[in-house]
């Protein structure tokens, strides 16, 4: 089997080595537009600011350690200017010879990663206007902070990069203003950061851990490899273009990508009591699901935790908590006894704190992929796995999770959602049309 693979920065890296894992025989070719390799965006700034001193510190392989450790041929400078399914092949442009020629395939896979956004202003093609992408994009700016000794800077955009860049151009005595279209500065990163963190320090590690993400920027990549050098467990980033809220459709394709037997569904804005996945494990029972609640967490309280550099623990008498009560202690004595003990009638959903058999999910399809926008999917998840014959667990006293505090997403999508969903009940729905089935594998 030949294989190509277009790109060849973190993930196409990532990708081909796991193929030479999986298939010692495979051939495998790795097109790559810049001139470098293997490296992760998320410390190209630390070069220009002179953290990492050496040049060859932002690679972590080369095309010649690429054929030396894994016989895959990795070619640089070279893009893919078409795509031929129906002859599988790629022509293929050598950016120094001008060579043009075509490569076949067996399998093809497609990692070029984003481009930068440059908005459509005049002077945008001054020498004194960068992108920080790829290497050599570290390097034009390194020469020019060198060269010209810049007293101020202004970086468009405040994402995870921009922030980076911004930290080091101030240490070098650049005074910087960040312009940034968001209200805020890097918060949905920071929450998935703490999250990732709080997965570190669990009593029982998951066997994976999948990131379904929906449709957000390469800063988000750039954080889950950045967590990928050193997470205890293998860490898998999913994402799908940005059409407005589909997280049914996200969750679907995370549960297909899963390798595991037991599903743990969370959310990417909560942080992990270090018992949250120990208490799922042993509160797990075939016929089964789990449902869970949040301790909601006020914006001081959220604000000291995304500030923090180690594991903050919860107590609860911690100062800045929204809600107590049972939500916030850990008994696992008392989990037990209240395990089976709930109120009957409610059988809602909580997404960000839920676990089943994925069996029971993928008899019933999945989440149905009609919801978009806010609200009802995981309410319509429960009550088919109920139909289907699955009986709710509690979490009452263990599985905690604490939420973040973070402005509202829109609502405008409620009420279609719910009407869908008030139909769906009376007709008794099990299994729905719209679901996971069309990302499972074919046997």
């Amino acid at each position: 089997m030949k294989v190509v693979i277009v790109g060849g920065v973190a993930g196409g890296a990532s990708a081909v080595a796991r193929i030479r894992r999986l298939d010692e025989h495979a051939q495998i070719v790795m097109i790559e537009r810049s001139g470098y390799i293997s490296y992760a965006n998320c410390g190209l700034p630390y070069y220009v600011g002179g953290v990492i001193k050496e040049q060859e510190e932002l690679t972590l392989q080369t095309p010649e350690s690429f054929w030396d450790r894994f016989r895959i041929d990795v070619r640089v400078r070279q893009e893919v200017t078409a795509i031929n399914p129906a002859e599988k092949t790629v022509t293929v442009h050598a950016l120094d010879s001008g060579k043009v020629y075509t490569e076949t395939y067996d399998k093809l896979l497609l990692a070029p990663g984003a481009k930068p956004t440059v908005p459509a202003l005049s002077g945008v093609d001054s020498e004194r206007v960068f992108t920080l992408s790829t290497v050599e994009d570290t390097l034009r700016i390194r020469r020019f902070v060198e060269d010209q000794k810049p007293k101020t800077a202004v970086l468009a955009g405040g994402g995870f990069i921009g922030l980076e860049m911004a930290e080091n151009l101030v240490e070098m005595g650049v005074s910087v203003t960040i312009v940034q279209r968001p209200k805020q500065l890097l918060a949905p990163l920071e929450a998935l950061s703490v999250c990732l963190d709080s997965v570190r320090f669990q009593t029982v590690m998951p066997d994976e851990v999948i990131v379904g993400d929906d449709g957000s920027t390469s800063e988000t990549k750039d954080l889950i490899e950045s967590f990928k050098k050193d997470f205890p467990v293998p860490l898998i980033h999913l994402w799908q273009e940005d059409k407005g809220f589909r997280l049914a459709m996200m969750r679907n394709k995370s549960v297909a990508a899963a390798t595991g037997d037991y599903i743990i569904e969370i959310d990417g804005d909560i942080f992990l009591h270090n018992k949250f996945v120990e208490d799922h494990k042993r509160l797990a029972k075939p016929g089964h699901y789990l449902r869970g609640t949040r301790v909601n967490l006020g914006q001081k309280l959220t604000e000291e935790i995304c500030k923090s550099k180690v594991n903050r623990r919860i107590y609860p008498w911690t100062i800045g908590i929204q809600n107590r009560a049972e939500t916030a202690i850990h008994s696992t004595p008392v989990s037990n006894f209240f395990a089976d003990r709930y109120k009957k009638n409610v059988s809602s959903g909580l997404g960000c704190n839920m676990s089943f058999w994925r069996s029971d999910f993928l008899a019933i399809n999945g989440y149905d992929e009609f919801f978009e926008g806010w609200g009802k999917e995981d309410d319509d998840l429960t009550h088919r796995l109920q139909r289907k014959g699955c009986k709710k667990r509690s979490l009452r006293f263990a599985g905690i999770v604490y939420h973040l505090w973070h402005g509202h997403e829109s609502m405008e999508s409620d009420q279609k959602n719910a009407e869908y969903f008030r139909k769906n009940n009376e007709k008794n729905i099990v299994y729905c049309e719209n679901g996971v089935s069309k990302y499972l594998k074919q046997e």
